[in-house]
């Protein structure tokens, strides 16, 4: 009974194993931005230029800076 149970566990987790390997993680790995600007279009005038510095000092202001 237990060599049935270590053998069905091997089998379970070599096919885990198997699945895993062939499958690619690239499109999990890749982060689309959810915003962003060209540098023309951010600062072209003086509203939209402070806009961008007190988005990224916010940004930093946090422990999201650190590390």
């Amino acid at each position: 009974m237990k060599t049935k149970f270590l053998y069905t566990s091997f089998t379970v987790l070599f096919l885990g194993t198997v699945s895993l390997i062939g499958t690619s993680c690239k499109k999990y790995l890749t982060e689309k931005p959810v915003a962003s600007f060209s540098t023309d279009a951010a600062f072209q005038n003086v509203t939209t230029a402070t806009d961008v510095v007190l988005g990224i000092y916010s940004r930093l202001a946090g422990d999201a800076g650190y590390g």
